[in-house]
């Protein structure tokens, strides 16, 4: 499912529950909503454009996914946040438990739990943002590297209860811990 170029906004709990299976987001969409697709048990594959940014007005838009916005959903490929998807907000990919593979971030605030109990993620890409307390708590395969680029910086507790994973933490400059 493509979102309609003129669409901006995901209303709260707009496909709940649904059987939506794949989604690609442009770069008009600003906001995902609450729970906009929670519990979307078929939802397998989500993507987005891969601009860094664009600008609308002489305004730099930016998307803000809400909280819990794919919760218990399905999704099982890799995820790549563009530079343009500015906040990720509490628990929005919480218990997405066939979430597998790398996890790329190119900048944005990351709030609590994000990526908490998703159990398959193996790998973490950041190059500029925040990873708020308990983003990856409970997340168990961790055996590729976690790669710290620029400006990204970690909150409390961001990896707490990582048991038995095997991985390596490569950290450049400017980073914040």
């Amino acid at each position: 499912f493509d979102m309609p170029e003129n669409l901006t906004f995901i209303n709260n709990s707009a496909f709940k529950n649904s059987s939506i299976r794949k989604i690609h987001f442009n770069n008009k969409i600003e906001r995902i909503g609450k729970s906009a697709f929670q519990n979307c048990y078929q939802l397998k594959e989500i993507t987005f454009d891969d601009f860094k940014s664009f600008e609308i007005k002489n305004k730099t838009r930016k998307m803000v996914i809400d909280k819990y916005a794919f919760e218990n959903s399905s999704i099982s490929n890799e995820l790549i946040f563009p530079k343009y998807v500015e906040s990720i907000k509490d628990y929005a990919f919480a218990n997405c438990n066939d979430l597998n593979g790398k996890i790329t971030i190119y900048g944005g605030k990351f709030s609590e739990g994000v990526f908490q109990n998703c159990s398959k993620v193996t790998s973490l890409e950041m190059y500029d943002g925040f990873l708020g307390p308990h983003s990856f708590n409970g997340c168990k395969c961790f055996t590729g590297p976690i790669n710290l680029y620029y400006k990204s910086m970690i909150g409390p507790n961001a990896f707490e209860g990582f048991q038995e994973c095997k991985f390596s933490i490569k950290i450049s400059s400017y980073l914040g811990i």
